[in-house]
């Protein structure tokens, strides 16, 4: 090879700038950074979202029982309160089988779908609460709505022993959206409380 083609691949070589250590690290680091803040704010966007499908959600299920005990308690003509506040008996005009309403312990075995939950809610004409139909989704899934047992009652206005002139419902409902371990309880992010009183026709 003649001294001036070398000459030339030495000029070439000199020309072509490569990165150095530095800037690929700086690089890297700056990829970093707009990773974790794009996974930060989808993150935080999803949140949101649960949240948001939760309060629906739960929304949906208060309305749901509160529609039903209005509808049951609008053909009441005697009402009963009983189990410390968590049994409500509904008799109706008709000459038909008294209607119940269970603020049941999901604690319990029998008496929610799922022993994680807090607790359910069951309405039916029977005097065994585990034969009675679930207004709430007490499984254990993402996308159950559940009772809290423990500060959910229902009351007679004015209380016996007199005859009730009307109801107070106290139901906390609340949502899970992560799972917790089998044989714990789930852990809830949202959550709503209907309280309220229905007055009786005989008023």
């Amino acid at each position: 090879m003649s001294s001036e083609k070398v000459n030339i691949l030495r000029k070439v070589r000199h020309s072509q700038k490569g990165f150095t250590l530095m800037e690929v690290v700086i690089a890297v680091g700056l990829l970093a950074l707009v990773s974790i803040a794009s996974l930060s704010v989808v993150t935080n966007l999803l949140r949101s979202a649960v949240k948001s499908q939760a309060g629906v959600d739960i929304e949906q299920t208060s309305n749901f029982v509160l529609l039903k005990l209005k509808n049951d308690l609008s053909k009441a003509y005697f009402v009963e309160v009983t189990g410390g506040g968590k049994i409500l008996k509904i008799q109706q005009s008709g000459g038909t089988a008294p209607l119940y309403y269970y603020l049941l312990d999901g604690a319990v075995s029998g008496n929610c779908a799922s022993t994680k939950v807090s607790g359910c809610i069951r309405r039916g004409a029977t005097t065994v609460p585990a034969n009675a139909t679930h207004l709430t989704d007490a499984t254990d899934s993402a996308s159950a709505v559940s009772v809290d047992y423990a500060n959910s009652l229902f009351s007679a206005v004015p209380p016996p022993p007199s005859d009730a002139l009307a109801v107070n419902i106290v139901i906390k409902f609340a949502k899970p959206t992560v799972p917790g371990p089998t044989g714990q309880n789930l852990n809830f992010s949202g959550e709503s409380t209907l309280n309220t009183t229905i007055a009786l026709p005989t008023i």
